[in-house]
């Protein structure tokens, strides 16, 4: 949170170790979504955190959002 730059070359570092991570059923049920700072889309995350989260996040230079899914696929 030192509000230091992060390239995307490192943040794809960082997701392709997240997507090697176990997971149930080996779906990998997950997405990542990121703004940088001061980038076009860093209002709107920055609007899904509330006030609390606001207060800290306001330093990070990249947020990220995971998304993941809920139901799995059923195999015979």
């Amino acid at each position: 949170m030192s509000g230091e730059a992060i390239s995307d070359d490192e943040l794809m570092v960082l997701f392709e170790a997240a997507r090697w991570a176990p997971s149930n059923n080996n779906e990998q049920p997950w997405r990542f979504v990121y703004s940088h700072a001061g980038s076009e889309s860093w209002d709107k995350f920055f609007g899904f955190l509330v006030e609390f989260n606001q207060m800290w996040a306001k330093n990070a230079s990249v947020l990220v959002c995971l998304i993941a899914k809920r139901h799995f696929r059923m195999e015979s």
